[in-house]
């Protein structure tokens, strides 16, 4: 995978009007704030700067800006030529505090001492406000809690329901005069694409989108949900003609420059983020609210839950639900999700409709749940009576960090009748959880069951996938239902 991708020719929604999108396929243009036009090369390179020595290349790929009495200012700012991939004629060496490597081509030496490549995620963040932006919203991704939460801590994060979203909102601030970031996880790209093919590239709208490459480079080392889009990230952007980058140590400074090129051609940018590659923060995320009685947690809600299932079809959403559930009591049939976030209600909606004679239970999240909330309506107007869909709301993404979510204002019960469920429940206590469980059990559905607990992140069991392949767990899903694999 190239570092660094420009837009083809041919590629994108201007080739389909007969010219590109993004102007020409080489653009030099200084780091500026949309708007105001002011010059942030200065502000980047010293961010970037801080703790370390120059940057210097054969070919001064990568160099400083020169001053104002040397005539160079301007002329070969950080990421001049950045668009070229260094080959394994270039030597590109880097100093950063106490440690050293160097980069040929695209990864460190072997031989060199040892330095740790994640970037800290202040850095990060300081270098994204020195190019420009003001505004972040997006999902969280565990291997970016520490830009999320620092831009949460300062007041300019809003937290988005989806991927798509996150990019419509985004393009609202650039339409706005306000530069904007994304923050997010490849495994939502496919949310993404419908505001980017309409939207972004049709409008001519830039905006920058910091993404995580899970399931990359090697798919058999993550997560095996990621496996798919991991191997198929770059493919993507690049028959779409989206300019990209992949950050590499001590890369920020030239792929940022690359982004406020795309940026002044009013073209988007993804600067594509390897796991591992930007470091932690330590401090505590923002809070949402206390929203529950400190003993009511998931663990004891999935307990009394299976303890009282006899039978039902189970569907699990994604992250510690899924965990919890397995690590419980594993049972053939529950369909332990992992991926297709905010899908859970859908999946529990054909079958129930599939199977008018079984019941079944999905067991969701509050993200999940508000990520495509559309479908509670699309649950309520197909009317299945046999579909009892519980939320468990701990006002947070807690397999990402906990990183708060936008439920803790949310009137369940108003929101649940006004999507039309048939019956509402509420519980945020121990003592009544298991008579709220029994009752959403024996009434007829469609049953939206909201449980508040308090987030407890230090609580983690293994996925289904540490025993199960996702195969097996459909495989035996289906023959739960009566259903046989038709060849």
């Amino acid at each position: 995978m190239p570092s660094l991708c420009r837009r083809r020719r041919g590629r994108g929604f201007g080739a389909l009007q007969g010219g590109r999108v993004g102007g020409s396929d080489l653009v030099h243009g200084p780091l500026a704030t949309p708007g105001t036009r002011r010059h942030c090369a200065d502000d980047l390179c010293a961010v970037l700067g801080r703790g370390g020595e120059e940057r210097r290349s054969r070919h001064g790929d990568l160099c400083e800006p020169g001053n104002a009495s040397d005539g160079t200012r301007g002329a070969r700012h950080l990421g001049d030529r950045a668009g070229r991939r260094v080959d394994d004629r270039d030597r590109v060496e880097y100093r950063h505090g106490e440690g050293y490597f160097r980069v040929v081509g695209d990864e460190p030496v072997a031989g060199q001492p040892a330095v740790s490549s994640a970037l800290p995620a202040a850095e990060l963040v300081a270098a994204l406000r020195a190019s420009g932006v003001r505004r972040v919203t997006g999902v969280p991704c565990g291997h970016l809690a520490g830009p999320w939460t620092l831009f949460d801590r300062a007041g300019d994060l809003i937290p988005a329901a989806s991927e798509g979203a996150a990019l419509a909102l985004a393009a609202g601030w650039e339409l706005g005069g306000e530069h904007a970031a994304i923050l997010c996880q490849n495994s939502g790209f496919g949310n993404l694409v419908n505001p980017l093919t309409s939207l972004v590239l049709p409008y001519r709208i830039p905006v920058l989108v910091v993404m995580t490459l899970r399931g990359w480079p090697d798919p058999s080392g993550d997560e095996p949900q990621h496996a798919v889009m991991g191997s198929s990230t770059e493919a993507l952007l690049t028959e779409l003609g989206i300019a990209h980058a992949v950050l590499r140590p001590n890369g920020l400074g030239a792929a940022l420059a690359e982004a406020a090129r795309a940026h002044a051609d009013n073209d988007p940018f993804f600067l594509l983020i390897p796991r591992g590659s930007i470091g932690p923060y330590l401090g505590a995320s923002p809070a949402a609210g206390p929203i529950a009685a400190a003993d009511l947690t998931r663990a004891k809600v999935v307990s009394e839950l299976l303890d009282q299932l006899t039978g039902q079809l189970l569907v699990t959403t994604t992250g510690y639900l899924s965990r919890q559930a397995h690590h419980e009591r594993d049972r053939p049939e529950t369909l332990y999700m992992q991926g297709s976030m905010g899908h859970a209600a859908a999946i529990g909606l054909g079958l129930a409709t599939a199977r008018p004679h079984q019941s079944v239970v999905v067991l969701d999240g509050d993200g999940a749940f508000l990520m495509h909330l559309g479908t509670g309506s699309t649950v309520a107007a197909a009317g299945a009576d046999n579909l009892v869909h519980i939320v468990v709301d701990n006002g947070c993404y807690e397999s990402t960090g906990c990183q708060r979510s936008t439920s803790s204002g949310l009137d369940w019960s108003a929101l649940g009748t006004g999507l039309g469920y048939r019956t509402v429940l509420e519980c945020a206590t121990e003592e009544s959880l298991a008579g709220t469980l029994e009752s959403a059990l024996k009434s007829s559905g469609p049953v939206l069951c909201v449980l508040r607990v308090v987030p407890t992140p230090g609580d983690v069991h293994p996925r289904a996938t540490a025993e199960i392949g996702l195969d097996v767990i459909a495989e035996r899903f289906r023959s739960a239902v009566g259903r046989t694999l038709r060849s």
